[in-house]
Order: structure tokens, then C-alpha cells, then sequence
């Protein structure tokens, strides 16, 4: 992926067996956008910036992601980059919700 990305968005799933990327194709998720946060076309595993995202875009994307996943697959990807900054309860969601660990690790809430 030569677009501007945090790589892998999300973690394999060892509960189905199957790549997360795969998942998300499966589900049509290549080139979803919030704001200037984009599904690659490429990889939809890769969750890029189109130039102007911030890290509202991506966490609303992340969480439509999961949701969709959640909804066909019944299972809650967990993500693999890690988030650092100042998010609101919305945001910070994706992060605790999918991963025990990240709690009160790094995530700010306001």
C-alpha cells in the first residue's frame, strides 16, 4: 500500500480462521470513507488518508467496520493498530470494547 496508512487496521480473528482483510472485502468495505479516511481499494485491511483525515474519520470508520463485521461474521474485530491522543467516550469505545488489555493503558477520554 503506498498510500498514507497505520497498516493492518485489524487483527486476524483466530476464532474463524480467516484474514481480517478478507472479512472486510467480503462485507464490500474496499473504498468505504468517513471524511478523508478510506477503505483501500487495495487491501481492506488498510485504512488510508486521503489527505485531510483526522482521527475522527478514523475511528468512525473503524467502528462502521466493526459493526458490519459484528453483524455478518458475529464477531468484534479487534484492532491492531493502537491509538494515542485524546479521544471522546465514542472513540475510545472501538479500543476497550475489543481488546481488555488497552483499557486505561494509553486512551484518554473527555
Amino acid at each position: 500500500i503506498k498510500d498514507p496508512s497505520a497498516g493492518c487496521t485489524f487483527r486476524n480473528p483466530i476464532e474463524l480462521n480467516i484474514p481480517a482483510g478478507k472479512i472486510l472485502d467480503s462485507i464490500g468495505a474496499k473504498n468505504w470513507a468517513v471524511g478523508s479516511a478510506q477503505v483501500s481499494c487495495k487491501h481492506a485491511n488498510f485504512v488510508i488518508n486521503l489527505g485531510n483525515a483526522n482521527s475522527h474519520d478514523v475511528c468512525k470508520l473503524i467502528s462502521k467496520l466493526q459493526q458490519a463485521a459484528l453483524e455478518k461474521y458475529n464477531i468484534l474485530l479487534k484492532p491492531e493498530i493502537k491509538p494515542l491522543g485524546i479521544f471522546d467516550k465514542s472513540e475510545a469505545i472501538i479500543w476497550t470494547n475489543a481488546d481488555e488489555t488497552v483499557k486505561n493503558s494509553f486512551i484518554i477520554t473527555k
